[in-house]
C-alpha cells in the first residue's frame, strides 16, 4: 500500500457533488472546480448532497483508488467555508468519518516550540535517544495519514462498513 507522504495534504469540496460520479467524474471536479492535479498525491474528499454518502478520491502512484463511505442513516458533519475547498488535518478527517462536529469541539492548548526549536532536548552531556513520544511527535503527520489509510483499507477489506 502506498502511503501520502508529509507534502501530502488532505482537501475538502465543500460543495456537494453528484453522488453517481466515479472515479473520472470526481477527478474532473478536482482538474476544473478546485483547480489541483488529482495525480498530486493529495486525498481529496466528496460528499453527496444529502450528506449522507463520502467519498474520498486518492492517486495510489499507479492508478487511482475510490473509497466510498455510506450511511444508513444521518449524515456527516462538513466544515462549512467560503471558498470550494478546504485543506484539513488526518485528525479532522477521522472526526468526520466518525460523526464528530469539528465545529463544536475545543481544541485544547498544546505545547508550541518556538520557530528554530525542535521541540526536543539538544543537550550533547546527555546523549540519549528519543523516546518514542518524541519519534512519534516528530513524524505524527505522516503516522497519522498512514494509519488514516491503514484503518480505510482494513474497513474495505472487512466488508465492515
Amino acid at each position: 500500500m502506498r502511503t501520502l507522504g508529509p507534502t501530502g495534504t488532505i482537501y475538502v469540496a465543500v460543495d456537494p457533488q453528484d453522488g453517481r460520479k466515479g472515479i473520472d467524474g470526481l477527478a474532473g471536479v478536482v482538474r476544473t472546480v478546485l483547480g489541483r492535479d488529482p495525480a498530486s498525491g493529495d486525498l481529496f474528499v466528496f460528499k453527496n448532497r444529502r450528506g449522507g454518502t463520502l467519498k474520498i478520491l486518492a492517486w495510489m502512484g499507479d492508478g487511482f483508488a475510490l473509497y466510498i463511505r455510506r450511511l444508513e442513516a444521518g449524515t456527516f458533519a462538513f466544515p462549512a467555508a467560503g471558498a470550494t475547498e478546504l485543506a484539513i488535518t488526518p485528525t479532522h478527517l477521522a472526526m468526520i468519518l466518525g460523526g464528530v462536529e469539528a465545529e463544536r469541539t475545543r481544541t485544547r492548548r498544546r505545547f508550541q516550540p518556538a520557530p528554530g526549536m525542535s521541540g526536543t532536548s539538544t543537550n550533547s552531556s546527555n546523549e540519549r535517544p528519543p523516546s518514542r513520544v518524541e519519534w512519534s511527535m516528530e513524524r505524527s503527520p505522516e503516522l497519522d495519514i498512514v494509519a488514516l489509510r491503514e484503518q480505510v483499507a482494513g474497513l474495505l477489506a472487512d466488508n465492515t462498513w
